[in-house]
């Protein structure tokens, strides 16, 4: 009984053919949809926003160690806080730089991610350590509008991504068909086989 199970995965394996053409537009096509290429002004951009998070990131670690003895045990973790995303912001970017292009599935997801995890603790800090005032009010609402604004960002690239998996999704069931119309052309249509 085995030996029949086998013999007929062998020969649906063997009837499976990829048409190497259409696999590799398929793929070229996935590849593109998901790599979006930035010219020279954009890579200025992305280099100065990797400059500006290193810098910010040393800043915030020195603030951190020197600050004095009275700065609240809160407002410091906060200063380290900043100083882990500056690092992360800075990594992202000089990948981004290097590569000439935004990878719009993983790096947006990053930066999505980073944004809104950053905001949510500075506004818990904020929560925290804010004078029962005035200023405390302001500094609180502060960050209140910086979370709507990270929110929708974050609403707004799950939406990308669906589209883009849907997109993807639709590709490959297209290119499926494609092989299979290939398939079912008869020899003369299809053109001499090559054979390794």
């Amino acid at each position: 009984m085995t030996n029949r199970n086998d013999s007929i995965r062998d020969r649906l394996l063997a009837s499976e053919k990829h048409t190497p053409a259409l696999k590799e537009k398929y793929e070229q096509e996935i590849r593109n949809m998901h790599q979006k290429k930035i010219g020279g002004f954009h890579r200025g951009v992305w280099l100065t926003t990797a400059v500006f998070s290193i810098a910010a990131g040393i800043g915030f670690l020195v603030f951190s160690i020197i600050a004095p003895p009275e700065v609240h045990f809160l407002a410091r973790m906060g200063l380290l806080l900043g100083t882990a995303f500056s690092a992360g912001w800075a990594v992202i970017s000089i990948k981004i730089f290097r590569r000439g292009s935004i990878n719009l599935s993983f790096d947006q997801n990053a930066i999505s991610g980073m944004s809104w995890v950053f905001v949510v603790f500075l506004l818990t800090l904020f929560f925290l350590i804010a004078p029962k005032d005035v200023n405390g009010v302001h500094l609180i609402l502060f960050g209140l509008a910086m979370l709507v604004g990270t929110a929708v960002q974050f609403i707004g690239n799950l939406v990308n991504q669906s589209q883009m998996k849907t997109a993807t999704t639709l590709l490959e069931i297209e290119y499926r068909m494609a092989e299979m119309a290939e398939m079912m052309k008869s020899p003369q249509e299809r053109g001499p086989e090559i054979k390794p």
